[in-house]
């Protein structure tokens, strides 16, 4: 910050700001004044968006107000902007199949409900002669400190080498799906010097992040949020021309990496869940999972991972470092043991990308064996990984991956995979993808080559997305090949349908697929089915739901996510969900409106198209943030007992006829006298005389009181109800 000023005793900075600053007990030292004619602000020295370097005499200010904060495309998400409703309700879903022989019914039903925070589940699956149980839990998210609790069924947190299990007990920990810009890597410093006073605009992957007026002099910006993968951002000033200068640099952050002093970190505590798919409560021996990161600073975190039961226990120690704007490196270690084995492994991985290329390689080593989470798996001894994308090319893409396992007692098995993408026409999103892989485990050797068009239809008249691909593999036995046409729809009500054939050259045999589904205010439909010369799979599917809230009963599609009751006062009314038709109100005058984007903003309008001329409201469209699995309540408040101000009224003279152009109105509200005039039409607008019941007008001599109509049953343009006519003293 150029132009700033320390106190004598320096514990006060003096900074020139066009506006004020938030104050609290935290920003108390915070105070304008002014000096020269300049309007400065003064600050404490430990205020924190301030930060000084001494060894390059620099001072940089960092408003977070301005600044915005993005984790793979998204906003922080805030808490609930509505009313959070208590709800309870079900999913439920029945289906048939038939194999040729027998119809096989089952049905399958999800129980939930959201209180004071806290969202419950249980679901359950049915079948003739038996039902099972899957997952029950609870589960409560913090906002404002990024922490979850879940109490029941879960998954533990995957180890170093990608192991899960499934346990009932406790999981608690950080989530950066709740606060992701805390996540989110930050870029280096950005230094500079602007030759003239001018703008400052820094654009991070194109887009605008921060904006400030600078006078000419050095600048010091820190902690501006990036994506992870591949970045590039470009700092733009002015020359001493006052000519734009943009200077470009690009930066890969890897998603290992987090902000300074940024914590992950997550405990699990229970017992091991088995046989999950044919047992209710196949709960075993105990386990307990620790796992935590920390950004120790912008260039490097570290952390560990330990998982201790009876049947196996692993622990882990990582280390990540940016090695510079391009690349990255981690080191780990890890040891581990089961019933059967115990052995340690050491593992390096290097990533980076840039505007036109990325890499990733991975490479572990286990001299006597890594023993994984299950016994029935031999140990493993080395693994490497290699992925590189290359899109020098214009509307060309290529990647390259190569992968090799070797396991205790097993042969060594690689995969290799070259592939390919074109858009060969430029007026079209047509695409011609190539495909070649090699699999080779001990001496035995397979190839496979894929070559597939993509080619996109014209939309039908429902707006659609029409496609047509068709496809071939070629393998080391046998020839697939494949054409399939698909249909789906972009608004809700309408049909999706997707039809293929296939052909194996192996057996000669020719196959047909379809897969159909359709979606209305209750239910959604699906049914799909495969015949070939030996076989025939039919099956049909039905779910929907139901929720019990506010006192009230809703049949609905199934509820995913989150979703929000729409009151209006009107049944009848159109509610939409992102420009697209979602439900309409009940006699109450309430809709439930199911599949809102949990902790995002979600767009809900209605539609005055449909509405009768009397009714009014203050606003058609409202954004709302609803939480994982709750549902919050949303109000338009459309008012049908007084006309909109928008509306015309007709005004017929004793004749029946209009009056002439320019006839003047008046009415008299709270002793004040307003008037309007007749328009061409012989209509007045009555929101100029509202909220006056009878309205007057002079005419040739007369003068003629009339009543505003009632707003009752009205369904046209309405006609004022003549009172009386007297002779205009």
């Amino acid at each position: 910050m150029t132009d700033a000023y320390r106190s004598a005793d320096e514990r006060h900075w003096f900074i020139p700001l066009a506006r004020a600053l938030p104050a609290g007990a935290a920003n108390a030292a915070r105070k304008p004044c002014s000096y020269r004619a300049a309007r400065y602000w003064q600050l404490a020295t430990d205020d924190p968006w301030l930060t000084y370097s001494a060894q390059r005499d620099t001072l940089s200010f960092i408003d977070p107000d301005s600044l915005s904060q993005n984790f793979g495309g998204q906003r922080r998400p805030t808490v609930a902007t509505d009313t959070v409703v208590t709800s309870t309700g079900v999913n439920y879903q029945v289906a048939g199949q038939y194999d040729g022989q027998r119809v096989l019914p089952t049905g399958l039903a999800e129980f939930y409900g959201y209180h004071s925070g806290w969202y419950m589940s249980s679901s359950f699956g049915l079948a003739p002669g038996r039902s099972r149980r899957f997952d029950s839990y609870a589960v409560k998210e913090d906002l404002n400190s990024g922490v979850f609790l879940r109490l029941g069924d879960a998954i533990t947190v995957p180890s170093p080498l990608g192991e899960s299990l499934r346990f009932g007990g406790l999981a608690w920990g950080t989530d950066r799906s709740l606060q992701p810009a805390d996540f989110a890597p930050v870029l280096p410093d950005l230094r500079g010097n602007g030759v003239v006073a001018g703008p400052l605009e820094v654009f991070i992957n194109d887009t605008l992040q921060v904006q400030q007026q600078l006078n000419s002099g050095n600048f010091d910006l820190r902690n501006l949020p990036a994506q992870q993968g591949f970045n590039s951002y470009s700092i733009r000033t002015r020359d001493v021309q006052g000519n734009p200068v943009t200077v470009t640099r690009d930066i890969y952050l890897p998603p290992a990496l987090l902000p300074a002093g940024a914590t992950s970190w997550r405990l699990d505590a229970g017992f091991r869940r088995r046989d999950f798919t044919t047992a209710e409560s196949g709960y075993g021996r105990p386990l307990a999972v620790a796992s935590y990161a920390h950004g120790i600073d912008r260039d490097t975190s570290a952390g560990g991972y330990l998982l201790h039961s009876r049947d196996a226990s692993l622990a882990s120690l990582e280390f990540d470092q940016r090695l510079s704007a391009l690349w990255a490196a981690r080191v780990a270690g890890h040891t581990s043991r089961n019933r059967d084995h115990h052995g340690y492994a050491v593992q390096a991985r290097l990533e980076g990308g840039g505007r036109l290329w990325r890499v990733f390689g991975d490479w572990l080593n286990a001299p006597h064996g890594l023993a994984g989470l299950s016994s029935a798996r031999s140990p493993l001894r080395a693994q490497r990984l290699l992925r590189a994308q290359w899109t020098g090319i214009p509307r060309v893409s290529m990647s390259f991956t190569h992968a090799q396992t070797v396991r205790t007692g097993e042969p060594s098995e690689q995969v290799s995979t070259l592939f390919a993408s074109a858009h060969p026409f430029d007026s079209s999103s047509a695409s011609l993808l190539f495909s070649f892989s090699r699999l080779r485990s001990g001496g035995i050797v397979q190839r496979s080559a894929t070559v597939s068009l993509y080619l996109p239809l014209e939309p039908s008249p429902g707006h659609d997305a029409r496609s047509l691909v068709g496809s071939t593999t070629s393998t080391s036995y046998s020839r697939i090949s494949r054409v399939q046409y698909s249909d789906s729809a972009t608004q809700s009500g309408q049909s999706s349908l997707s039809a293929g054939y296939d052909h194996v050259s192996a057996t000669g045999q020719p196959s047909i697929d379809a897969v159909w589904s359709a979606q209305t205010p209750l239910v959604d439909m699906a049914a799909s089915g495969r015949v070939s010369t030996d076989q025939t799979d039919i099956s049909v599917s039905l779910r929907s739901g139901v929720v019990w809230a506010q006192n009230s009963t809703f049949f609905t599609r199934p509820v995913t996510g989150s979703f929000a009751l729409v009151s209006t006062g009107q049944e009848g009314t159109a509610v939409l969900h992102d420009n697209r038709f979602a439900a309409t109100t009940n006699s109450n005058g309430v809709a439930l409106v199911p599949s809102l984007r949990a902790l995002e903003v979600n767009r809900l309008s209605v539609d005055p198209s449909t509405w009768p001329l009397h009714w009014n409201a203050a606003s058609v469209e409202r954004t709302t943030v609803p939480p994982r699995g709750g549902g919050v309540l949303v109000s338009f408040r459309i008012s049908a007992e007084s006309w909109p101000k928008e509306t015309l009224v007709f005004v017929p003279a004793l004749d029946g006829n209009p009056y002439p152009p320019g006839t003047v109105v008046s009415a008299r509200v709270d002793r004040e006298e307003r008037s309007t005039v007749i328009n061409r039409k012989g209509q007045v607008w009555v929101g100029e005389l509202l909220p006056a019941t009878t309205f007057s007008v002079r005419y040739a001599g007369r003068q003629c009181v009339y009543k505003v109509p009632p707003v009752d049953g009205a369904t046209e343009l309405p006609v004022a109800d003549l009172v009386s006519c007297r002779d205009a003293p």
